[in-house]
């Protein structure tokens, strides 16, 4: 006897796509705030004012889990110092920043043009 099917509501699939919109969009968000100053390193606290300037709920577990997907990814370094992350962007974190290699899924980054970037 094989498995039931697996059946979504849809207001389930609207909530799965709400939360990987917010990924996308946090990763994004932390890119281009770790690119406006690259000769600094920020932090992870630093990270969780500005989700929280478009995201008011967001938690610092939250911003940790899209960092260490940025980590995992090769976009930033990540140092952990007194329990405080401190990040800088690779190579490859300031190309997508700035647009000049192909930006890979699970980043939200707005086409090259678009009022959103």
């Amino acid at each position: 006897m094989g498995a039931l099917p697996i059946r979504y509501s849809s207001s389930s699939l609207f909530d799965l796509q709400m939360a990987r919109t917010r990924h996308d969009a946090l990763r994004w968000l932390f890119l281009k705030n770790l690119h406006a100053d690259t000769r600094y390193a920020s932090t992870d606290s630093a990270l969780l004012n500005i989700a929280r300037s478009e995201y008011p709920d967001a938690t610092l577990t939250e911003v940790r889990r899209e960092l260490q997907y940025l980590f995992l990814a090769k976009l930033l370094t990540l140092t952990e110092k007194k329990s405080r992350w401190l990040l800088q962007l690779t190579r490859d974190g300031v190309d997508i920043a700035e647009y000049t290699i192909q930006c890979p899924p699970g980043i939200g980054r707005p086409a090259p043009g678009s009022n959103w970037v």
